[in-house]
Order: C-alpha cells, then sequence, then structure tokens
C-alpha cells in the first residue's frame, strides 16, 4: 500500500530536474523524561533527486538548509504582551535550529529514514517511519521521544533568474 512519503517522492520526481522543488514540514514531539516536554518544529524541505558521488549512488531525498528548521518549546516560556510574568509556552524569541532529512528507500535499503539533527545541542536521531492513512501523519519514535510529521504546500518553480 502506498503511504504518504511514496507519494511526495513521486511527484517530486516528475518535476522539471532545474525547478527548486519543496514542501513544508511540520513536527511536533513529545520527551516524557523530561516533563512531558513537548516541541514544535517547523521550515522547508528541499528535494534532492538520486544521484551519484563518486563510485556511492545517494538515494532521493527531501533536506533542510543547515539549521533550517526553527524549533519551539513548552519549557520555555513568556509574557504574552511583553511583561509581566511568564505564563505562555513555546517563546518565540527561544528557538533552537534543526536540520531534517527524509532519505527515500535505495540500493541498500527497502525503508524510508528520517533524521533529526541540532547543530546546538550536537544530537543526531534516526528513525524509520510509520504511517497513518487516514490522517496522513507520519510518526516515529527515538528512546523516550515520539515524533509525528506533517507534510504540505508542495511547490515546484524555476529558480529565480
Amino acid at each position: 500500500m502506498p503511504n504518504l512519503l511514496d507519494d511526495v517522492f513521486s511527484w517530486a520526481a516528475q518535476q522539471p530536474a532545474t525547478n527548486i522543488t519543496t514542501v513544508r514540514l511540520a513536527i511536533a514531539s513529545n520527551e516524557i523524561t523530561r516533563n512531558n516536554l513537548v516541541s514544535y518544529a517547523e521550515g522547508t524541505l528541499f528535494y534532492r533527486p538520486p544521484h551519484h558521488v563518486g563510485i556511492f549512488w545517494t538515494s532521493a531525498q527531501f533536506a533542510s538548509e543547515a539549521n533550517g528548521i526553527t524549533q519551539y518549546f513548552s519549557d520555555r516560556r513568556f509574557a504574552p504582551g511583553g511583561g509581566g510574568f511568564a505564563t505562555a509556552p513555546f517563546d518565540p524569541n527561544n528557538t533552537d535550529p534543526l536540520d531534517v532529512t527524509i532519505v527515500a528507500p535505495g540500493f541498500l535499503s527497502t525503508q524510508y529514514s528520517i533524521t533529526v539533527h541540532s547543530s546546538k545541542w550536537n544530537f543526531q536521531f534516526t528513525f524509520d517511519p510509520s504511517f497513518d492513512a487516514a490522517t496522513e501523519v507520519i510518526y516515529g519514535a527515538v528512546g523516550p521521544t515520539f515524533f509525528t510529521l506533517s507534510l504540505c504546500e508542495r511547490n515546484s518553480q524555476p529558480p529565480p533568474q
């Protein structure tokens, strides 16, 4: 049965090779070992078709630019309106950058893989995603952290002149 990633990668592969092909990404995570810390991240992923690097074959992927995904946290609170006590979660002035890559199955793999990397905290999680057909939500877990991913706003445009 095809899944959302099959559909997105198939669409991207059909776009003109010279176009800049993108999708918008939204990630929510919940980490139970840190007082149920919740994060939300968003940004753009760029399609990179399969290609050779020397003698090696690289699978198609959607990847952010370096530090191109912005991550917000439920434990980083702020005062709406600029004053008073810190009462609201997800301080927009206290975020972290992430890199996210989704790699299609290739020569040596039959599964998609998703990598979330933080240059600030020097960690990297990689997991094989699962899919919910009814909601088209992609999900997976790494240790105590559960991730959900959504892809939207497909776009393919010629590069600026």
